[in-house]
């Protein structure tokens, strides 16, 4: 059986540095996209080649906001994580 992972995507630097900078974790994160890019890769590969799949989440800040606001938590790793999954269950999911 296939294990699928949901995994918040950020499409390019602005994108990136927006959530680094509304996320409470943001200078935990890695310092460029670039970098960013190459951990995430990296981690897709072993994934996959461990026969998962992952299913990239396009990363929304303003949605993210909002989905913290009416979830009550705060935006870091553990909301980033949470949002995901709950994109993925529901594509159309959106709180605005």
């Amino acid at each position: 059986m296939t294990q699928v992972t949901a995994t918040l995507w950020f499409f390019d630097e602005p994108n990136y540095l927006r959530f680094k900078a509304i996320c409470e974790d943001g200078r935990q994160m890695p310092v460029s996209y670039a970098a960013w890019l190459a951990k995430a890769n990296e981690k897709i590969a072993s994934l996959e080649h461990g026969s998962g799949m992952i299913k990239k989440i396009k990363a929304d800040p303003d949605d993210f906001l909002l989905w913290c606001k009416s979830n009550a938590v705060a935006p870091n790793k553990l909301a980033r994580v949470r949002y995901a999954n709950a994109r993925a269950l529901n594509p159309n999911h959106s709180v605005g």
